[in-house]
Parts: structure tokens; sequence; C-alpha cells
């Protein structure tokens, strides 16, 4: 509602629109103020681009061969039954604390680690359709997170965005788009 006046406190306005509107703030004292504004909409996994703000994430997929050695998969065509180690790089250009990752994986891979809880510094909780790793603090630097997977039917399939964000500001944050799996 654009008539909406409020001095403080939380205002949601849910609306649904076909374009872009604008948001007009008016601070009318000298005092300090804060602010932020959110928006949500829906989208295509595949249109959403990458985005990075104080943070970089890159996620690589491999393939074990027979002998148990990873090639991208760039390189080798996916089958039922292949093991596929799903790397994560996340830089962090400061130190951050309650930092959330966010990897959505594509229908035809099943963890074969399933049980959520602490490893490495880090908790992971395994859900349905993505994996999410819990960080208390993460400091500048960059961060690799693997994770292993099976490949359980065949078709096309698109993985999820990852993503990485501040809890607590969320403001700082990076996600990295989608790609395509092929499984013959």
């Amino acid at each position: 509602d654009s008539d909406r006046k409020v001095a403080t406190g939380y205002v949601r306005v849910k609306e649904q629109v076909s374009s872009a509107n604008t948001l007009t703030v008016d601070k009318r004292s000298d005092a300090v103020s804060w602010g932020a504004t959110y928006v949500q909409y829906k989208a295509k996994v595949k249109d959403i681009e990458s985005y990075s703000e104080g943070f970089d994430i890159r996620r690589q997929i491999f393939v074990a061969d027979e002998e148990g050695r990873y090639h991208s998969v760039d390189s080798q065509k996916l089958s039922v039954g292949d093991k596929v180690k799903v790397r994560i790089l996340v830089t962090a250009d400061r130190d951050y604390d309650f930092v959330q990752i966010s990897d959505k994986r594509a229908a035809c891979l099943e963890p074969v680690e399933q049980q959520s809880g602490y490893r490495f510094g880090y908790y992971i909780a395994v859900k349905d359709n993505v994996t999410n790793f819990f960080f208390d603090r993460m400091p500048k630097g960059s961060y690799v997170i693997e994770n292993e997977y099976y490949v359980n039917r065949r078709g096309l399939y698109t993985t999820g965005i990852s993503t990485v964000q501040c809890a607590y500001s969320p403001e700082f944050m990076a996600r990295q788009s989608s790609s395509g799996l092929v499984v013959e």
C-alpha cells in the first residue's frame, strides 16, 4: 500500500506484481536510522543467475571411475550407480559468524551419508532435496566442502542452486546457478 505511513517497526506488504515497483522512504529526523528491504519472488531454477556480495561460491561435480579416481562430469557421462562427488568452494572476504550453505541437488542424486550431525567443525543437515551446512564462525579465507552421492535414475536433470549466506546479515551472500546432468 503506497499510502501507508509508519514511524517505527516492521511493515510487511504482500503484493503480486507484474512489473517493477518503486519504494520511497522518507526520513524526517536527523537521528541515525537503519532499514532493509527484501524482495521475494518465484523463478524457474534455470533462470536464476549467479550472484556474489561478500562471499563467492562455486560448485564442481566429479564422477568416480572404476579405480575410484574422480573426473569432471564434463569429461564423462553419468550412469545409474555412479558415485559422484560434489565440491563446494566458498571464499569469504571477511570474518563472518553464523554462516549457512545450502546445496540443492538434482533429483537423481542420493546422498552416500544420510545422517545429519557435526562433521569437520560444522553441522550438516541432509534433507530430501538439499544438503545444508551450518558454521558458527567462518573467518576470512577459502573453504572446500565435499559430499558424495550415488546416481539412482536415468534422465535429464537440473541441479538446484548453491548458496552461502550470513544468517544475521543476509545482504552478505552468494549463489551459484544451476547446471544440467545427463544420466544414461
